[in-house]
């Protein structure tokens, strides 16, 4: 019964954090922030519960970037791309971070990409996977599986920070996600 309680409680909270973001008030206390360090403690901090799942975590932060943003809330992304990762990435699994500078127009961004190995989504469910309640019912789905939200947060997450969040084909064999969010002007 606690168990049940808990979980409706998340699912609760999931919702009210979608709600807001449609809303266009969910809270982002953005601040001055280092992203390479920020994103190294996060991970730091979800290595050992990955590789209780048979998940190898390689990272490549290697500059230190700047960027407007909630230490909280990138915390959240990071953690919920991790928990999808964790779900549907087959044990022995990898997955592969890094960090890097982007130019583009209108400026330059962090360039965040977040790649596991198999098994993959096949190309068309890729336009789908951030939309709330979706579920990809064969390569990645789960009995155990989650609400759907987890990915509908993600996105809302990086929307609260000005960014772009688009998925891809992983060359390890699983799912890509690529994060673009902008830098801090110096």
């Amino acid at each position: 019964l606690e168990q049940e309680v808990d979980a409706l409680n998340r699912l609760v909270s999931d919702l009210r954090l979608l709600a807001q973001s449609d809303a266009g008030t969910l809270e982002a206390w953005r601040e001055p922030l280092e992203l390479d360090a920020q994103l190294s403690d996060s991970l730091d901090d979800l290595r050992g519960w990955l590789e209780d799942s048979g998940i190898q975590l390689e990272t490549d932060i290697q500059l230190p970037l700047r960027v407007q943003g909630d230490m909280q809330r990138l915390h959240q992304l990071w953690s919920n791309l991790a928990s999808n990762t964790r779900a549907y990435t087959d044990s022995p699994g990898k997955l592969r971070v890094s960090l890097l500078r982007e130019a583009a127009s209108p400026g330059d961004g962090a360039g965040h990409r977040w790649e596991d190995s198999s098994p993959g989504v096949p190309e068309a469910e890729l336009a789908h996977l951030t939309e709330r309640l979706y579920r990809v019912e064969n390569s990645r789905n789960r009995s155990s599986g989650g609400s759907g939200l987890g990915l509908s947060i993600a996105s809302a997450l990086v929307s609260a920070h000005d960014g772009q969040l688009v998925p891809g084909q992983s060359s390890l064999g699983g799912l890509r996600w690529d994060i673009r969010l902008p830098l801090l002007s110096t």
